[in-house]
């Protein structure tokens, strides 16, 4: 018999192992797992949504999104002990913004800057207002309503909002070929050639993780509070709700 033909995933994978045990040694469980935690907080989230709002209640486009991250999350993982930070942290701003563009659309109006009319209560109704104003759905119309929505200090001090704006603008630099990504790619690590490991930019794409998902599921246990009562606590060391949760077991 003819041996069997190796796929081409197989190879892949082979050929990407050494990157990823290199990330691990280096960076150790705590920040080398995070994004495996981040699944395993996917899961503890669902569960806790499922006991709250049972069958169809909680139906909403905040709650079709979120059930989509799971696969999101889950190659967030590969790219990170893959050492695809670009591809990574692009992904990050687009988690980040798909979550706030459709809490805004099932909470509208939210502060200044909010003169459309409101969309219709159904989700198709939702999806059909947020295509029609899809140009305009910026940092000053989406993404700072929302996380004043969802973060009340962030509605209390400026400095704490500015520090996200300028997270997010960050992030716009992996979205296109900028100058600043096209820099970082010929470094040491030369992964504008081949598959590697960059202790920097590795523990950079955690921090920032670690900020973003802290607000996407702020958003999500904001959009069902029933469910945030039910989530004891979450593997991943996010700022806001660890503070949180740790203020509600005080």
């Amino acid at each position: 018999m003819s041996e069997r033909q190796s796929l081409w995933v197989e190879d892949m994978c082979r050929r990407l192992a050494p990157v990823e045990r290199e990330t691990l040694a280096t960076l150790g469980e705590e920040k080398g797992g995070f994004f495996a935690r981040v699944v395993e907080d996917w899961f503890k989230i669902d569960a806790a949504l499922l006991e709250a709002y049972p069958g169809e209640r909680a139906y909403s486009l905040v709650l079709h999104t979120f059930r989509g991250l799971l696969k999101e999350v889950s190659w967030f993982h590969l790219f990170f002990v893959a050492g695809n930070y670009p591809l990574l942290l692009s992904r990050l701003r687009f988690v980040w913004e798909s979550v706030f563009r459709v809490y805004l659309a099932e909470h509208y109006p939210l502060g200044p800057h909010q003169s459309w009319a409101a969309p219709g209560s159904s989700p198709d109704e939702k999806l059909a207002w947020l295509e029609e104003h899809e140009r305009d759905l910026n940092w000053d119309r989406c993404m700072e309503p929302v996380l004043r929505a969802v973060f009340p200090r962030a509605d209390r001090e400026k400095e704490v909002r500015d520090s996200y704006k300028a997270l997010f603008q960050e992030l716009h630099k992996y979205v296109h070929p900028s100058a600043y990504l096209a820099g970082k790619m010929i470094g040491e690590s030369v992964l504008h050639l081949i598959d590697n490991f960059d202790e920097r930019w590795a523990r950079e794409a955690v921090e920032v993780a670690r900020e973003v998902f802290d607000l996407v599921w702020l958003a999500v246990l904001q959009h069902h509070p029933e469910a945030f009562e039910r989530v004891d606590k979450l593997s991943g060391d996010y700022p806001i709700l660890k503070t949180v949760f740790e203020d509600e077991r005080e």
